[in-house]
């Protein structure tokens, strides 16, 4: 039996070809991948500490306009002033003033019992070691000049992307803290004494887990103090607009969050489906400080991973090359497949060559013996003579019939086989051709059992080929079913098919040979050997013949004792007949 080819090796060759095109495409685009990556990165904190300065630009210009306006107010009846600018005035979240005439009272505006005393505490006398010699803003005359000093430039803020709106913003803080204070003062008309502010402070104080800038007056050597607080939480919606309108390429958003851990402002995300993200920021804590415009606040920032190897995979170049290496495996793997079936078809018709000269040995072999020893008149007594006849007989039809199963295969192999179909009742046909080969079956001890109940039903076939597939099973039966020694041929019909079964009491096909019943020159034993002759067409001859009928030639195995191997040959009811 001639030797499998082997596929490991070419299926070792195309695998590690594949994979190592694969690997020097996706290094090189995982390379690629993580230079952008760094360049992402890179502008990212970029722009992350853009905003963490135009975060602290807004704070301080808050932080500006508030002390401007606070000092912009007349003295020494600081209080209705301080509660009428308090109220108008969204940045400021209550004012305070305190005089040396009462020292022990804090007037906190509004009220609030809770704030009072801690706050109170910072501005008291006790405290004025918080208030510190610094240069004096320059006070406000007159509403004219106020309006003019809020026309003044503003610094414009760093910007990579569309930071346009932080300037304007700027100057809307100043602009209405400005107003409110001038409203507020309106209302009081001039005072007749003329009190100088000798020094400002700004303090950072926390309180119930809010932060607030306190921002602290000092008037005529510290005769009155003046003061406004400003939690920052209540900044959130001016804050936010510190962020930029575009962000950069792998950002998701920025978060900003107090020194308790709550979010304060963010920017939306750009997408809701990433598949990770992670803090980028300077030193340990993964965050940007904002500095001391903003004590123990911290600016994060979420960017997605563009370097990850999923995302290079779902990359368009990523999906291109994938394609192309599927492509190029697939293409490998049908041409391995392609030679492989050519190696065994050729290892097929080597063996096949060699059952032939076998085959057609045996019987050629049996002739010559019989024929020489009639022929040198040794032979006397007539029973014998007619008995070696019957064997020269016997196995010219046998050869015959070997010789026919190869030329018919040779036909249909070329397409070139012609068929004279024809709708006839096939019983009659059956009973014919079953009756030439009783002979056949009585010399090796089968029974023949028959049960045509087809009658005259016309079904459309050729009749040499119907007595072809017929022959080419009972001589299946006859070499693989000896044991049994029986053979049954049913016929019968339903609405639309008729069938025609053929059994025995063989042991059937072995379970890994059924998948490959009619496929040419595949016997159970290949070897020159084997105790069963042929050259394993006859059953890939009878389904394709009955496949140019327009029949169906299939394999039924038992699946108990009782049962036997059955192959069934199904017409189609011819059209007229219906």
């Amino acid at each position: 039996m001639p030797k499998k080819p082997r596929v490991v090796l070419p299926l070792l060759l195309l695998a590690s070809t594949t994979l190592a095109i694969g690997a020097i495409v996706y290094g090189l685009l995982w390379r690629e991948a993580n230079r952008l990556h760094e360049a992402n990165l890179l502008a990212a904190n970029n722009q992350a500490a853009t905003v963490v300065e135009n975060v602290a630009l807004t704070v301080g210009e808050i932080k500006t306009a508030v002390m401007e306006s606070l000092l912009s107010f007349e003295g020494p009846n600081f209080s209705p002033q301080l509660s009428a600018w308090q109220q108008r005035d969204p940045f400021v979240t209550f004012a305070f003033s305190w005089s040396n005439a009462n020292p022990e009272n804090v007037s906190l505006l509004p009220q609030d019992k809770q704030l009072e005393p801690h706050f109170g505490s910072l501005i008291r006398p006790e405290a004025k070691s918080w208030i510190w010699e610094a240069p004096v803003p320059s006070r406000f005359a007159d509403a004219e000049t106020a309006s003019d000093e809020a026309d003044d430039p503003l610094a414009p803020a760093p910007s990579s992307y569309n930071f346009s709106s932080n300037s304007t913003l700027r100057q809307e803080i100043r602009s209405q803290s400005q107003r409110t204070a001038q409203v507020a003062k309106s209302s009081f008309g001039k005072a007749k004494e003329v009190w100088i502010s000798d020094s400002t402070q700004w303090i950072h104080s926390s309180k119930d887990g809010e932060s607030y800038w306190i921002g602290i007056a000092s008037w005529n050597k510290q005769q009155a103090i003046t003061g406004a607080a400003i939690r920052m939480g209540d900044l959130a919606s001016v804050l936010q607009r510190s962020f930029p309108n575009e962000l950069a390429p792998n950002i998701e958003s920025f978060v900003l969050r107090d020194p308790s851990g709550k979010t304060v402002a963010s920017t939306p995300n750009r997408k809701s489906s990433y598949l990770r993200s992670e803090y980028i920021g300077r030193g340990s804590s993964n965050a940007f400080s904002l500095g001391s415009e903003l004590p123990g606040w911290t600016l994060h920032l979420y960017t997605q991973l563009d370097g990850s190897l999923t995302r290079v995979i779902t990359s368009a170049a990523g999906i291109g090359t994938s394609a192309i290496l599927l492509t190029l495996a697939c293409t490998g793997l049908w041409l391995v497949w392609q030679s492989r079936a050519s190696q065994l078809d050729a290892a097929r018709k080597v063996s096949f060559v060699s059952n032939v000269s076998h085959e057609l040995k045996t019987p050629l072999t049996t002739i010559r013996m019989y024929s020489e020893l009639l022929q040198s008149g040794r032979v006397k007594e007539d029973e014998k003579r007619i008995r070696y006849l019957d064997t020269i007989s016997g196995e010219s039809q046998r050869l015959t019939r070997l010789v026919n199963n190869v030329l018919d295969f040779s036909r249909l192999d070329r397409r070139k086989a012609k068929l004279n179909l024809a709708a006839q009742a096939i019983d009659p046909v059956l009973q014919s051709y079953l009756d030439l080969r009783q002979g056949d079956l009585s010399r090796a001890g089968f029974a023949l059992e028959t049960e045509l109940q087809l009658g005259e039903t016309p079904l459309v076939f050729d009749r040499d080929a119907l007595c072809q597939i017929v022959g080419n099973l009972v001589d299946n039966s006859l070499k693989y079913a000896k044991q049994g020694a029986w053979i049954r041929i049913r016929s019968h019909r339903n609405a639309s098919h008729a069938f025609i079964e053929f059994s025995d009491q063989g042991p059937g096909l072995p379970k890994h040979l059924r998948k490959k019943t009619f496929q040419a020159f595949k016997r159970g034993d290949d070897s020159l050997t084997a105790e069963s002759s042929g050259f394993g067409l006859g059953l890939s001859i009878a389904q394709t013949l009955a496949n140019e009928m327009g029949a169906k030639l299939t394999y039924q195995h038992p699946k108990t004792n009782r049962l036997h191997p059955t192959f069934v040959l199904e017409f189609p009811i011819s059209d007229f007949e219906k």
